[in-house]
Protein backbone atom coordinates (compact mmCIF):
# COMPACT_ATOMS: atom_id res chain seq x y z
CA UNK A 1 0.00 0.00 0.00
CA UNK A 2 1.25 3.42 -1.19
CA UNK A 3 1.71 6.37 1.61
CA UNK A 4 0.86 10.04 1.48
CA UNK A 5 0.88 13.36 3.14
CA UNK A 6 -3.23 12.64 3.49
CA UNK A 7 -2.20 9.87 6.10
CA UNK A 8 -3.92 9.84 9.99
CA UNK A 9 -1.05 7.78 11.62
CA UNK A 10 -2.25 6.56 14.92
CA UNK A 11 0.20 6.13 17.50
CA UNK A 12 -0.90 2.76 19.64
CA UNK A 13 1.67 2.44 22.95
CA UNK A 14 1.46 -1.40 22.99
CA UNK A 15 1.49 -1.88 26.56
CA UNK A 16 -1.28 0.72 27.69
CA UNK A 17 -3.79 0.19 25.05
CA UNK A 18 -5.62 -2.49 25.89
CA UNK A 19 -6.73 -4.47 28.24
CA UNK A 20 -4.75 -1.99 30.70
CA UNK A 21 -3.92 -1.95 34.37
CA UNK A 22 -4.23 1.38 35.52
CA UNK A 23 -2.71 0.30 39.28
CA UNK A 24 0.29 -1.39 37.50
CA UNK A 25 0.70 1.91 35.05
CA UNK A 26 1.51 3.99 37.45
CA UNK A 27 4.87 2.16 37.89
CA UNK A 28 7.27 1.63 34.91
CA UNK A 29 6.06 -1.61 34.66
CA UNK A 30 4.41 -3.47 32.47
CA UNK A 31 0.43 -2.89 32.73
CA UNK A 32 -1.11 -5.95 30.15
CA UNK A 33 -1.44 -3.83 26.95
CA UNK A 34 -1.14 -6.95 24.03
CA UNK A 35 -1.50 -7.34 20.27
CA UNK A 36 -4.60 -8.84 20.57
CA UNK A 37 -5.76 -6.25 22.35
CA UNK A 38 -5.64 -3.91 19.45
CA UNK A 39 -7.09 -6.09 17.34
CA UNK A 40 -9.94 -6.22 19.05
CA UNK A 41 -10.72 -2.25 18.70
CA UNK A 42 -10.94 -2.39 14.97
CA UNK A 43 -14.16 -1.52 14.59
CA UNK A 44 -13.23 1.81 17.25
CA UNK A 45 -10.30 2.57 14.73
CA UNK A 46 -13.11 2.08 12.07
CA UNK A 47 -15.23 4.64 13.23
CA UNK A 48 -12.49 7.19 13.91
CA UNK A 49 -11.37 6.62 9.98
CA UNK A 50 -7.70 6.43 10.75
CA UNK A 51 -5.21 5.38 8.14
CA UNK A 52 -2.60 3.64 9.29
CA UNK A 53 -1.47 2.72 13.03
CA UNK A 54 2.02 2.84 14.46
CA UNK A 55 2.76 0.04 17.00
CA UNK A 56 5.44 1.08 19.71
CA UNK A 57 8.32 -1.32 20.11
CA UNK A 58 6.86 -5.05 20.25
CA UNK A 59 10.47 -6.41 20.44
CA UNK A 60 11.48 -9.11 23.05
CA UNK A 61 13.10 -6.96 26.33
CA UNK A 62 12.62 -6.03 29.57
CA UNK A 63 10.69 -2.80 29.76
CA UNK A 64 7.01 -1.85 29.00
CA UNK A 65 7.85 0.43 26.41
CA UNK A 66 9.78 -1.71 24.08
CA UNK A 67 12.86 0.16 24.21
CA UNK A 68 14.92 -1.90 25.89
CA UNK A 69 15.65 -5.10 23.35
CA UNK A 70 16.71 -8.68 24.22
CA UNK A 71 16.22 -10.06 20.92
CA UNK A 72 14.90 -7.85 17.39
CA UNK A 73 13.61 -11.09 16.14
CA UNK A 74 11.19 -11.97 18.85
CA UNK A 75 8.22 -10.29 20.34
CA UNK A 76 7.88 -9.52 23.80
CA UNK A 77 5.43 -12.25 25.42
CA UNK A 78 4.00 -9.82 27.38
CA UNK A 79 2.59 -8.57 23.85
CA UNK A 80 1.46 -11.09 22.71
CA UNK A 81 2.73 -13.59 19.94
CA UNK A 82 4.20 -13.94 16.65
CA UNK A 83 0.64 -15.50 15.59
CA UNK A 84 -1.16 -12.05 17.18
CA UNK A 85 1.04 -9.97 15.78
CA UNK A 86 -0.09 -11.74 12.28
CA UNK A 87 -3.62 -11.77 13.10
CA UNK A 88 -3.28 -8.07 13.20
CA UNK A 89 -1.83 -6.95 10.09
CA UNK A 90 -3.94 -9.16 8.63
CA UNK A 91 -6.90 -7.27 9.87
CA UNK A 92 -6.13 -4.02 9.73
CA UNK A 93 -4.96 -4.71 6.10
CA UNK A 94 -8.58 -5.96 5.43
CA UNK A 95 -9.78 -2.49 5.52
CA UNK A 96 -6.78 -0.65 4.32
CA UNK A 97 -5.38 0.02 7.62
CA UNK A 98 -1.89 0.08 7.46
CA UNK A 99 0.84 -0.94 9.98
CA UNK A 100 4.39 0.79 11.22
CA UNK A 101 6.45 -0.87 13.74
CA UNK A 102 8.70 1.77 15.94
CA UNK A 103 12.18 -0.13 14.67
CA UNK A 104 15.03 0.87 17.14
CA UNK A 105 18.57 0.65 15.43
CA UNK A 106 20.53 2.91 17.60
CA UNK A 107 21.14 0.42 20.87
CA UNK A 108 19.95 -2.34 22.66
CA UNK A 109 19.60 -3.35 26.58
CA UNK A 110 22.51 -3.89 28.43
CA UNK A 111 20.74 -7.85 28.94
CA UNK A 112 20.89 -8.72 25.38
CA UNK A 113 22.44 -11.70 25.22
CA UNK A 114 25.18 -10.13 22.62
CA UNK A 115 26.36 -7.21 24.80
CA UNK A 116 26.73 -9.71 27.66
CA UNK A 117 28.71 -11.87 25.47
CA UNK A 118 31.20 -8.68 24.70
CA UNK A 119 31.44 -7.63 28.19
CA UNK A 120 32.68 -10.46 30.01
CA UNK A 121 34.00 -12.96 27.80
CA UNK A 122 35.43 -10.23 25.28
CA UNK A 123 34.62 -12.47 22.37
CA UNK A 124 36.58 -10.25 19.71
CA UNK A 125 33.56 -10.38 17.23
CA UNK A 126 31.11 -9.08 19.43
CA UNK A 127 33.40 -6.76 20.71
CA UNK A 128 33.57 -5.27 17.66
CA UNK A 129 28.95 -4.68 17.63
CA UNK A 130 29.94 -2.09 20.26
CA UNK A 131 31.79 0.89 20.72
CA UNK A 132 34.09 0.26 23.86
CA UNK A 133 36.95 2.83 25.15
CA UNK A 134 37.99 0.83 27.89
CA UNK A 135 36.98 -2.85 29.30
CA UNK A 136 34.04 -1.48 30.85
CA UNK A 137 33.19 1.69 29.01
CA UNK A 138 31.01 2.43 25.87
CA UNK A 139 29.21 4.65 24.39
CA UNK A 140 25.35 4.27 25.07
CA UNK A 141 22.20 5.72 23.98
CA UNK A 142 22.75 9.48 25.58
CA UNK A 143 24.04 8.83 29.19
CA UNK A 144 21.48 5.70 29.86
CA UNK A 145 24.28 3.03 30.86
CA UNK A 146 22.10 0.32 30.36
CA UNK A 147 21.42 1.19 26.84
CA UNK A 148 24.84 0.52 24.90
CA UNK A 149 25.05 1.56 21.59
CA UNK A 150 25.75 -0.44 18.55
CA UNK A 151 28.38 0.31 15.81
CA UNK A 152 26.75 0.43 12.86
CA UNK A 153 30.00 0.81 11.38
CA UNK A 154 30.48 -2.85 11.55
CA UNK A 155 29.57 -4.94 8.56
CA UNK A 156 28.41 -7.52 10.73
CA UNK A 157 26.07 -5.28 13.21
CA UNK A 158 24.77 -3.69 10.27
CA UNK A 159 23.73 -6.79 8.28
CA UNK A 160 21.80 -7.85 11.71
CA UNK A 161 20.03 -4.72 12.08
CA UNK A 162 19.21 -4.53 8.21
CA UNK A 163 17.83 -8.47 8.36
CA UNK A 164 15.86 -7.50 11.23
CA UNK A 165 14.22 -4.59 9.40
CA UNK A 166 13.61 -6.96 6.53
CA UNK A 167 12.11 -10.07 8.57
CA UNK A 168 9.21 -8.04 10.09
CA UNK A 169 8.28 -6.17 6.61
CA UNK A 170 8.61 -9.81 5.42
CA UNK A 171 5.48 -9.62 7.60
CA UNK A 172 3.49 -7.69 5.92
CA UNK A 173 4.23 -4.72 8.03
CA UNK A 174 4.03 -1.60 5.78
CA UNK A 175 6.88 0.75 7.17
CA UNK A 176 9.18 2.40 10.34
CA UNK A 177 9.03 4.60 12.86
CA UNK A 178 12.50 4.98 13.19
CA UNK A 179 13.80 6.09 16.61
CA UNK A 180 16.77 8.16 17.58
CA UNK A 181 17.34 8.58 13.93
CA UNK A 182 20.63 10.85 14.84
CA UNK A 183 22.40 8.10 16.44
CA UNK A 184 23.48 5.49 13.31
CA UNK A 185 25.54 7.83 11.02
CA UNK A 186 24.52 9.21 7.72
CA UNK A 187 26.27 6.19 5.78
CA UNK A 188 24.23 3.53 7.61
CA UNK A 189 21.14 4.92 6.60
CA UNK A 190 21.98 5.21 2.89
CA UNK A 191 22.86 1.45 3.00
CA UNK A 192 19.84 0.82 5.32
CA UNK A 193 17.12 2.79 2.85
CA UNK A 194 18.81 0.62 -0.34
CA UNK A 195 18.17 -2.90 1.12
CA UNK A 196 14.92 -1.98 2.52
CA UNK A 197 13.34 -0.46 -0.67
CA UNK A 198 14.99 -3.04 -3.15
CA UNK A 199 12.95 -5.56 -1.14
CA UNK A 200 10.10 -3.44 0.18
CA UNK A 201 9.74 -0.25 -2.14
CA UNK A 202 6.28 0.63 -0.69
CA UNK A 203 7.67 0.92 2.81
CA UNK A 204 7.79 4.39 4.31
CA UNK A 205 11.02 5.41 6.79
CA UNK A 206 9.75 8.30 8.90
CA UNK A 207 12.59 9.42 11.04
CA UNK A 208 12.54 10.67 14.98
CA UNK A 209 15.40 13.27 14.39
CA UNK A 210 15.37 16.05 17.11
CA UNK A 211 19.06 17.55 18.21
CA UNK A 212 17.61 20.92 19.13
CA UNK A 213 19.20 22.22 22.39
CA UNK A 214 21.05 18.74 23.48
CA UNK A 215 23.53 18.60 25.91
CA UNK A 216 26.92 18.67 24.07
CA UNK A 217 27.77 14.93 26.30
CA UNK A 218 24.50 13.73 24.88
CA UNK A 219 25.36 15.04 21.55
CA UNK A 220 28.34 13.39 20.82
CA UNK A 221 26.55 10.43 21.33
CA UNK A 222 25.19 10.82 18.43
CA UNK A 223 26.68 10.76 14.24
CA UNK A 224 24.74 14.55 13.37
CA UNK A 225 26.65 16.20 10.88
CA UNK A 226 29.07 19.16 12.15
CA UNK A 227 27.87 18.55 15.74
CA UNK A 228 30.43 21.28 17.35
CA UNK A 229 29.82 23.85 14.72
CA UNK A 230 26.09 23.78 15.32
CA UNK A 231 25.79 23.35 19.22
CA UNK A 232 27.96 26.15 19.18
CA UNK A 233 25.65 27.93 16.69
CA UNK A 234 22.27 26.87 18.55
CA UNK A 235 21.30 25.50 15.12
CA UNK A 236 17.81 24.73 15.24
CA UNK A 237 15.94 21.64 14.39
CA UNK A 238 15.26 21.89 11.02
CA UNK A 239 19.31 21.84 10.70
CA UNK A 240 19.63 18.44 11.32
CA UNK A 241 16.56 16.98 9.69
CA UNK A 242 17.63 17.92 6.30
CA UNK A 243 20.34 15.79 6.71
CA UNK A 244 17.94 12.79 5.83
CA UNK A 245 16.14 14.51 3.08
CA UNK A 246 17.89 11.96 0.58
CA UNK A 247 17.67 8.56 2.84
CA UNK A 248 14.55 9.01 4.48
CA UNK A 249 10.82 9.31 3.61
CA UNK A 250 10.44 12.23 5.78
CA UNK A 251 10.99 12.82 9.79
CA UNK A 252 8.61 13.29 12.44
CA UNK A 253 8.03 17.76 12.77
CA UNK A 254 8.97 18.71 16.04
CA UNK A 255 9.71 22.12 14.72
CA UNK A 256 5.82 22.23 13.64
CA UNK A 257 4.72 21.05 17.34
CA UNK A 258 6.47 23.60 18.89
CA UNK A 259 5.71 26.33 16.69
CA UNK A 260 1.84 25.10 17.79
CA UNK A 261 2.60 25.18 21.00
CA UNK A 262 4.14 28.55 21.24
CA UNK A 263 1.08 30.27 19.26
CA UNK A 264 -1.52 28.02 21.00
CA UNK A 265 -0.09 28.00 24.86
CA UNK A 266 2.44 30.93 24.52
CA UNK A 267 -0.50 33.03 23.35
CA UNK A 268 1.83 34.08 19.96
CA UNK A 269 -0.39 35.81 17.44
CA UNK A 270 -1.28 34.29 14.18
CA UNK A 271 0.31 36.33 12.13
CA UNK A 272 3.65 34.90 13.70
CA UNK A 273 2.33 31.61 13.34
CA UNK A 274 1.17 31.73 9.75
CA UNK A 275 4.65 33.36 8.96
CA UNK A 276 6.93 30.88 10.60
CA UNK A 277 5.25 27.83 9.59
CA UNK A 278 5.58 29.45 5.72
CA UNK A 279 9.35 29.54 6.38
CA UNK A 280 10.10 26.06 8.07
CA UNK A 281 8.16 24.09 5.36
CA UNK A 282 9.84 25.90 2.59
CA UNK A 283 13.02 24.47 3.49
CA UNK A 284 12.40 21.24 2.93
CA UNK A 285 11.52 19.20 -0.42
CA UNK A 286 8.20 18.81 -1.33
CA UNK A 287 8.24 15.22 -1.17
CA UNK A 288 9.81 14.88 2.32
CA UNK A 289 7.05 14.05 4.43
CA UNK A 290 6.58 15.50 7.96
CA UNK A 291 4.29 14.30 9.96
CA UNK A 292 2.58 16.45 12.65
CA UNK A 293 1.46 16.09 15.70
CA UNK A 294 0.50 17.36 19.20
CA UNK A 295 2.51 15.49 21.36
CA UNK A 296 3.60 11.84 22.23
CA UNK A 297 4.96 9.61 25.10
CA UNK A 298 7.88 11.66 25.84
CA UNK A 299 5.59 14.93 25.97
CA UNK A 300 3.51 16.42 28.28
CA UNK A 301 -0.16 15.79 26.61
CA UNK A 302 -1.56 19.03 24.84
CA UNK A 303 -4.98 18.59 26.50
CA UNK A 304 -3.17 18.66 29.78
CA UNK A 305 -1.35 22.32 28.47
CA UNK A 306 -4.72 23.59 27.54
CA UNK A 307 -6.65 25.92 29.51
CA UNK A 308 -10.23 24.76 28.24
CA UNK A 309 -11.49 21.94 25.19
CA UNK A 310 -12.09 25.04 22.91
CA UNK A 311 -8.13 25.99 23.09
CA UNK A 312 -7.25 22.27 22.24
CA UNK A 313 -10.00 22.07 19.32
CA UNK A 314 -7.98 25.37 17.82
CA UNK A 315 -4.54 23.39 17.88
CA UNK A 316 -6.13 20.27 16.85
CA UNK A 317 -7.87 22.15 13.39
CA UNK A 318 -4.49 23.44 12.82
CA UNK A 319 -2.84 19.94 13.02
CA UNK A 320 -5.14 19.07 10.27
CA UNK A 321 -4.74 22.08 8.20
CA UNK A 322 -1.07 21.08 7.44
CA UNK A 323 -0.59 19.03 4.13
CA UNK A 324 1.28 16.78 6.01
CA UNK A 325 0.73 12.83 7.92
CA UNK A 326 -1.20 13.36 10.68
CA UNK A 327 0.07 11.50 14.14
CA UNK A 328 -2.39 10.91 16.63
CA UNK A 329 -1.30 9.64 19.81
CA UNK A 330 -3.43 7.60 21.51
CA UNK A 331 -6.22 9.22 23.38
CA UNK A 332 -5.49 12.19 21.90
CA UNK A 333 -9.01 12.18 20.38
CA UNK A 334 -10.55 11.09 23.56
CA UNK A 335 -9.83 13.92 25.97
CA UNK A 336 -6.84 12.07 27.59
CA UNK A 337 -4.96 14.24 30.33
CA UNK A 338 -2.63 13.82 33.26
CA UNK A 339 -2.58 15.10 36.81
CA UNK A 340 1.18 16.73 36.31
CA UNK A 341 3.85 17.58 34.07
CA UNK A 342 6.17 14.87 33.60
CA UNK A 343 9.19 17.74 34.33
CA UNK A 344 7.84 17.84 37.72
CA UNK A 345 9.28 14.55 38.57
CA UNK A 346 13.07 13.42 39.29
CA UNK A 347 12.78 10.21 37.02
CA UNK A 348 9.65 8.38 35.49
CA UNK A 349 8.10 11.77 34.51
CA UNK A 350 6.89 10.21 30.93
CA UNK A 351 4.31 8.04 33.25
CA UNK A 352 2.26 10.67 32.86
CA UNK A 353 1.78 10.61 29.06
CA UNK A 354 1.44 7.04 29.45
CA UNK A 355 -1.44 5.90 31.37
CA UNK A 356 -3.98 3.22 30.50
CA UNK A 357 -6.51 4.06 27.37
CA UNK A 358 -9.54 6.08 28.65
CA UNK A 359 -12.21 3.73 28.10
CA UNK A 360 -14.32 3.99 30.50
CA UNK A 361 -14.05 8.83 30.18
CA UNK A 362 -14.25 9.42 27.12
CA UNK A 363 -15.34 12.53 24.94
CA UNK A 364 -17.58 11.90 22.75
CA UNK A 365 -17.81 15.87 21.81
CA UNK A 366 -14.34 15.50 20.93
CA UNK A 367 -13.95 12.07 19.33
CA UNK A 368 -16.73 13.48 16.96
CA UNK A 369 -14.40 16.57 16.54
CA UNK A 370 -11.27 14.52 15.17
CA UNK A 371 -13.71 12.31 13.27
CA UNK A 372 -14.71 14.89 11.19
CA UNK A 373 -11.36 16.15 10.40
CA UNK A 374 -9.94 12.86 9.53
CA UNK A 375 -12.94 12.13 7.15
CA UNK A 376 -12.26 15.09 5.36
CA UNK A 377 -8.76 14.21 5.22
CA UNK A 378 -8.74 11.12 4.51
CA UNK A 379 -11.32 11.34 1.99
CA UNK A 380 -9.38 14.02 -0.02
CA UNK A 381 -6.30 11.35 -0.45
CA UNK A 382 -8.72 8.73 -1.48
CA UNK A 383 -9.93 11.19 -4.48
CA UNK A 384 -6.36 12.47 -5.05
Amino acid sequence: MRWSKKEVIYQVFVDRFSPADSSKAKKPIYAGGTLKGITQHLNYFLDLGVSALWLTPIYQGVAYHGYHITDFMKIDPHFGTLEDLKELIKTFHQYDIKVMLDFVPNHISSGHPFFQEALHKKTKAFRQWFLFSGQEEYQTFFHFKELPKLNLDNPATKEYIIDAALYWLSLGIDGFRLDHAIGPSIQFWKSFRKEIKKHHPHCILIGEVWAEHLPLKDLRTTRTKHQLFRWLAKANNDTFVKDYQEVLDGCLDFTFNRLLREHILDKKDKEWFARRVVKHYSSFNKSFLLPVFLDNHDMDRFYYSCTHKEEYKQAVKLLFSQQQPVVIYYGDESGMSQEKSMHEFSEHGDLQARQPMNWENMDSELIDYFKELIEKKVKKKSSS
